[in-house]
């Protein structure tokens, strides 16, 4: 018997079996997978952070944006409020310190005049009792007038102090051999008002009759503290002093440019402007010196003469003064000499 013949496969077929084993899915080993899916957490990871951070980001903002809109329309707010109380504090002011002036300065005989010139100021009741505001005796004349303060009341109402600079002259008459002779006698004296103001759409009238205070706004008893530190008594004090001195006569009586020779490289100059020889030093009274961090302090009362009319003035102050090599030059200038 003979063997049977292998068949010859078609190349048909072989080419569709090959392309079926093909499309078979392959097997991926288990670290491939792995790796894929670390990789893929790490790439959502990231993205929602990014997202997170895009949407943190646009929420401040947002916050930022609102936050500084309303400082800046709370800053244009305050700059408006300030404006207008500065104003109406300056108008209700000058509104008393005005009618202060016409109110405290009349003339013998001259009442319609005096009614006249308090009208725009006064409440139509008070201008109908002009007459009986004063007795119109001798002559009284407000040279200085300066309203210095307000207070509150009510809603619309303050009351507003005014010191005034009056002088007061009067007609006396004296009998010397059987014959008068008239002189006239003036006084000053300081007077303090307080008037009664009202307000109303931004206008303003002197609703009651002024009233004379004793408005002393001053400390009773007070005593500045007297500096203490640590004194300067070696050699160093009269290289001080001769620098002080040198430095009081250039800003009393020099140029600009001589005053600043005696000043520190990084002093501030506008607060040395010096008064050009209208006065002139005349003599140290006392200089202390002292050791301190921001430099030497040397607490100072020394003379100056007015050239205009010869007087002699006592002046008070508290220099800073640093040295450079062997010389010394002033840093800075104060009106303090005590409480330091």
């Amino acid at each position: 018997m003979f063997a049977k013949k292998k068949s010859k496969e078609r190349p048909e077929k072989k080419k569709a079996r090959e392309a079926i084993r093909e499309k078979r899915p392959r097997s991926r080993p288990p670290e491939y997978i792995l790796k894929k899916n670390t990789l893929m957490r790490f790439l959502r990871v990231v993205m929602w952070a990014m997202l997170l951070f895009i949407f943190i980001k646009g929420v401040a903002s947002c916050l930022e944006r609102d936050s500084a809109q309303r400082a800046e329309a709370a800053i244009h707010d305050f700059r408006r409020e300030f404006a207008e109380y500065k104003d109406d504090n300056e108008e209700i002011m000058g509104f008393a310190q005005n009618f202060a002036r016409e109110y405290l300065t009349w003339e013998n005989r001259k009442e319609n005049d005096y009614a006249q010139r308090i009208r725009p100021y006064v409440s139509q009741e008070l201008y109908s009792r002009a007459a009986d505001l004063t007795d119109f005796k001798g002559k009284a004349a407000a040279v200085y007038v300066k309203a210095y303060r307000k207070e509150q009341y009510s809603g619309e109402q303050y009351d507003v102090y005014v010191l005034s600079d009056v002088v007061y002259t009067k007609e006396s008459v004296t009998v010397k051999e059987g014959e008068s002779q008239k002189e006239n006698i003036t006084q000053n004296r300081t007077v303090t008002l307080k008037i009664p103001v009202y307000r109303e759409n931004g206008k303003y009238v002197v609703e009651g009759i002024p009233i004379i205070v004793n408005d002393n706004t001053g400390i009773s008893g007070y005593s500045a503290p007297a500096y203490t530190g640590t004194a300067i008594t070696d050699g160093r004090t009269e290289q001080i002093t001769e620098a002080v001195v040198s430095f009081l006569k250039a800003y009393y009586g020099q140029d600009q440019n001589v005053i600043e020779y005696y000043l520190t490289k990084d002093a501030d100059r506008e607060k040395f402007r010096g008064l050009s020889g209208r006065y002139t030093f005349r003599e140290l009274d006392r200089i202390s010196c002292y050791d301190t961090e921001a430099g030497i302090l040397c607490i100072v009362e020394f003379r100056v003469s007015d050239e205009e009319n010869g007087y002699c003035l006592l002046q008070g102050m508290h220099l800073t003064v640093r040295p450079d090599g062997d010389k010394y030059y002033i840093q800075d200038m104060n009106t303090k000499t005590g409480h330091l």
